[in-house]
């Protein structure tokens, strides 16, 4: 954990992990999105194949963010063309002020706000894009909106956050 560290990571215990304790911390790190991060504040620390599973990991991050690029720039035009306001929250919001490079950021959907009296336009327009709803969160204030082309999903939120 001290390899995980946003100020000053404590790296050099790395070294005294076996295989199987480094399996155990990937596994772990993958669960929480931490994978990446650890292995770019570790990579003098880390054993080869951990170097290169992580670059195989961040050849993947690297075409799931440009998916999600794509993804939201489309729902941005049809928000605007629907005359939705909205917010980006979490996710790729947070780059560059909390996230460096966006490639070292696991990100599997897109968190957008609402104001609430947008939000029927806002499904409206997902809708358009051949989102659906998954209606098993209806009595929740968020959603998760997804498409059969698609891996990225979309949250919308409607409430005070």
């Amino acid at each position: 954990m001290e390899a995980l560290q946003l100020r000053g990571p404590e790296t050099l215990g790395l070294w005294e992990l076996s295989d199987t304790k480094w399996r155990d911390l990937l596994a772990f790190c993958d669960l929480a999105h931490l994978t990446l991060p650890l292995v770019r504040t570790s990579q003098e620390d880390a054993p080869a194949w951990v170097l290169s599973r992580a670059k195989r990991n961040l050849a993947d991050n690297r075409v799931r963010v440009a998916r999600i690029e794509a993804a939201y720039t489309e729902i941005a035009r049809a928000f605007e063309h629907a005359g939705v306001e909205h917010l980006v929250i979490k996710g790729f919001a947070q780059y560059p002020e909390f996230a460096e490079a966006l490639e070292y950021r696991m990100q599997s959907d897109i968190d957008l706000y609402c104001p609430e009296e947008f939000i029927v336009a806002a499904q409206a327009a997902l809708r358009s894009l051949g989102y659906r709803a998954d209606r098993t969160l209806d009595k929740f204030s968020r959603r998760p909106f997804a498409r059969d082309d698609q891996e990225v999903g979309v949250a919308l939120a409607w409430k005070s956050l």
